[in-house]
């Protein structure tokens, strides 16, 4: 009884300290907004001033410049600055900014716009830029400031998406879209070749650094759209290599905590992208402060809006243990039009377990065991792409799964026999060798999952070359860092360890005990499902001996499910794409 006293009374005082931290939780707000015609009045400023945000975004087409002449965009510049709308929150807040086409100076512009250097130094002085500054330093204006709250950091990168990019692509019949039909004209189609560039190189090498600096919470601003889907006019849909590199960007150096920031469209919404290996992306348009537009285009993406009222945005944090985002549109009348709240635990990558079968094969049509589908699950970004490996009667090691390919035994078969019958696809049957340069990674995140099938001459001296020839094949190709052994011959595996005590090596077949494995020194059990589903208890007793736990071959969803609430490091499945969503 005295017991349960203690514990309910440690209970009640865990909520009352939860509560009063909750209740004394720091609070930050920053608000943004884009379009704003330097002749018009601007009553969202005097708005957004009244809220005293702890920094107020610019997002490009801040004025409307639209001219080669450097006198009328300074003028333009100087009736902006004049409007006591604009004093009021300069007044309020620190003011931060970026350009888009307007203000750089052209509609729709990009790097060949001759005047680019006399704009930036115009845009530079209005906003008090200091002499001393890194963004004077270089070309274009893109920079990153940090607002600190306590010991917590949020970092604003401000991104140039006009000095660098490649013209835009004017819409021609032939244009292979993502919808068929539009309700109205198309400005733009899509690039395709991937050497045309928004950001161009040198602002992509300090966009990574930036993104491997520590911070709590990213707001990454940019003129153009990033979430939406590809809508005819100028996005980063403009640019799909583009937009994917960048989420390739975040998702390799583990960015978490990021939120887009745009402008642009004349109208307000929230959107949310998906990528494989990533949480989702979402991308806070606000826009215009003065303009507005006659409709919003199609976006599969948008979860909230569109707003076609004049707006800012607002982005309000209070710092719980877990922060709390609320992103909001906000009319000129102070109304919340749009509101969505996340924590910030949303914005963190999950671990990745997704172990692709054979490569990710199955959603493409790939032969299984194929190069292409081995890319294809470095492409996703899986955890790791699983493969076969078999020697001929040349002692050549080729990836096949069955131990006949094309009605030949393999091991029987001399390797340029079998290599005369193509796969599928038309690829030359891949030899080990060609498949693990074909998995090279410059900064892997891919492992390679290496299953040396059991061969029909069970003696040691036949085990000691494959494993000699396997580990000297992948040491060759420069892969041992990210290649793990898996295997249903036990003993196999006790002999590559004896090779090679740093490999990891995996156990298939499901017949020992993870007490068994450990003591073997081998690394982990990687069953079938049914396995686990009979012997629940091997699940404790493997996280009890830090074995690596994997379960095979999983493609039903109930399953998927079972295995993540097990907490299973790793799941083998032919539905890669499929448990990326669950994790999701």
């Amino acid at each position: 009884m005295v017991k349960q006293i203690i514990v309910r009374v440690g209970l009640w005082a865990m909520l009352i300290l939860m509560l009063v931290l909750s209740a004394t939780a720091q609070i930050t707000r920053i608000a943004f907004g884009s379009c704003a015609h330097q002749d018009r009045p601007q009553p969202l400023l005097k708005l957004a001033a009244g809220y005293n945000p702890d920094r107020f975004i610019f997002l490009g087409d801040n004025i409307y410049g639209d001219t080669d002449n450097m006198d009328t965009l300074r003028a333009k510049y100087q009736r902006w600055g004049a409007k006591p709308e604009f004093k009021q929150l300069a007044a309020a807040t620190q003011l931060l900014a970026i350009w888009d086409d307007h203000d750089f100076g052209r509609n729709d512009a990009g790097r060949h716009y001759p005047y680019k250097e006399e704009s930036k130094n115009i845009f530079l002085d209005f906003f008090k830029e200091p002499i001393q500054s890194e963004r004077r330093k270089h070309p274009g204006i893109y920079h990153v400031e940090y607002l600190q709250v306590g010991d917590r950091r949020v970092q604003i990168i401000l991104l140039d998406n006009r000095t660098f990019r490649e013209n835009v692509l004017l819409y021609d019949s032939t244009a292979v879209l993502p919808r068929k039909k539009y309700f109205y004209p198309l400005d733009y189609k899509p690039h395709t070749n991937k050497d045309s560039t928004l950001l161009g190189e040198q602002q992509w090498q300090w966009l990574e650094e930036q993104l491997r600096q520590p911070a709590d919470l990213r707001l990454i601003c940019s003129g153009s759209q990033f979430g939406i889907e590809f809508n005819g006019y100028e996005a980063w849909a403009n640019y799909p290599h583009e937009q994917e590199r960048l989420c390739r960007l975040i998702r390799d150096t583990r960015a978490e905590g990021v939120l887009f920031l745009t402008g642009d469209v004349h109208y307000g919404e929230i959107s949310r992208l998906r990528s494989p290996g990533m949480y989702p992306l979402y991308d806070i348009t606000s826009s215009g402060i003065t303009s507005v537009w006659d409709f919003a285009t199609p976006n599969r993406n948008r979860i909230e809006g569109p707003i076609m009222e004049n707006n800012i945005g607002l982005i309000t944090i209070r710092w719980d243990i877990d922060p709390v985002i609320e992103l909001e549109l906000i009319d000129e009348m102070n109304n919340s039009r749009s509101s969505y709240t996340i924590k910030r635990s949303q914005l963190t990558f999950m671990p990745n377990p997704v172990i692709a079968h054979r490569g990710a094969f199955k959603k493409n049509g790939f032969p299984e065991n194929s190069i292409a589908s081995l890319r294809e699950a470095i492409r996703l970004n899986c955890a790791g792409s699983e493969f076969d490996v078999r020697m001929t009667a040349d002692s050549i090691l080729v990836v096949n799964h069955d131990a006949h390919y094309q009605g030949m035994l393999i091991e029987a078969t001399p390797y340029a026999v079998l290599a005369a019958q193509p796969l599928p696809n038309g690829e030359v049957l891949p030899t080990l060798s060609s498949y693990l340069k074909a998995g090279q990674q410059d900064k892997p995140t891919t492992r390679l999952i290496l299953e040396i099938k059991p061969s029909d001459t069970k003696t040691t001296e036949r085990r000691d070359l494959i494993a000699q020839s396997v580990l000297r094949a992948v040491q060759e190709a420069g892969v041992e860092a990210y290649t793990e052994y898996i295997s249903f011959d036990y003993d196999q595996l006790l002999v590559l360890k004896q090779r090679q005590k740093k490999a990891k090596a995996h156990y298939l077949n499901g017949d020992r005990s993870p007490e068994q494995v450990a003591k073997d020194g081998i690394d982990g059990i990687d069953y079938n499902f049914s396995v686990f589903q009979k012997n629940p208890d091997w699940i404790a007793q493997a996280k009890r001996l830090k074995l690596v736990l994997n379960a095979w071959t999983v493609n039903d969803m109930a399953l998927l499910d079972w295995f993540l609430e097990q907490g299973f490091d790793f799941i083998t499945t032919n539905e890669p794409e499929l448990l990326f969503e669950r994790v999701k």
